[in-house]
């Protein structure tokens, strides 16, 4: 899996009773909200693998990791799962599970 390139296509946000989530028309409006990320080319969201590494292989949106948006900066953001790891990048474009933000 290319480094990113999975957290293009966002699904989430508030949505209505019985409505579906949106995605925010904004890049600000990510700041404080939480997302699910769905790869463009296989729509697949993005889910840990092995415990160390997110990849795109959940077919349905429960089965995603739920990414928290920290705003870093205008429009930038940090993503922290559920677990409290950050979205880091390794060796080969690798996408893991990191205890500290960027390379891991």
């Amino acid at each position: 899996m290319a480094a990113l390139a999975c957290v293009v296509s966002l699904a989430g946000g508030a949505a209505a009773a019985g409505a579906a989530p949106r995605a925010p028309r904004s890049v600000y409006a990510f700041a404080n909200g939480c997302f699910a990320a769905r790869a463009v080319g296989s729509g697949r969201f993005v889910a840990t693998v092995g415990g160390g590494a997110y990849a795109a292989t959940a077919r349905a949106a429960r089965g995603a990791v739920a990414f928290y948006f920290k705003a870093t900066g205008l429009g930038t953001y940090m993503l922290q799962d559920s677990g409290g790891r950050l979205l880091s990048t390794g060796a080969g474009g690798a996408v893991l599970r990191g205890s500290a933000p960027g390379a891991g």
